[in-house]
């Protein structure tokens, strides 16, 4: 009868260490991502993200600015207002370089479309730094910030 009443006890413990060991686990998934070191980073060419922040402040619901710089160096994607095309590439450091004003196709914006047009162009200038975290790119400069997020 002692053994029938300790091996129950024994799976209680046992379920109740996976349990904790899960609860544990659940927890450490809540803390962000810790970005990797700047040596094991490539910056994510071909790939078309989506601005979720600017300058600390979440994008209008429904807009849907996108960057995607190529292999070549050529960027292209849409700020807010009007699609644009730029040559953009990154340098040692981690940072990127902005050559020259982009080619916009300069169509009439409301103001608040323009604000984010010229806080999107402000965040790319002065060799801002980018990283990657996760799923992010950022890119802090010295005229704004942005977190991208990777889009379809």
């Amino acid at each position: 009868m002692t053994a029938k009443r300790i091996l129950p006890v024994h799976a209680i413990l046992a379920g109740a260490l996976l349990l904790s060991g899960a609860v544990g686990a659940v927890a450490e998934d809540k803390k962000p991502p810790e970005p990797m070191p700047p040596w094991q980073i490539q910056f994510p060419f071909d790939e078309t993200f989506s601005v979720r922040e600017l300058n600390g402040k979440p994008l209008p619901a429904g807009l849907d600015v996108q960057l995607k710089i190529d292999a070549h160096q050529h960027a292209t994607g849409f700020d807010g207002c009007n699609s644009f095309s730029a040559v953009i590439y990154p340098i040692n450091g981690q940072k990127l370089v902005l050559t020259a004003a982009p080619s916009l196709t300069n169509k009439p914006c409301d103001k608040d479309a323009k604000a984010i047009e010229n806080s999107f162009f402000g965040a790319l200038l002065g060799q801002p730094s980018w990283n990657l975290v996760s799923d992010q790119l950022i890119i802090k400069g010295p005229k704004g910030t942005m977190t991208l997020v990777r889009s379809l």
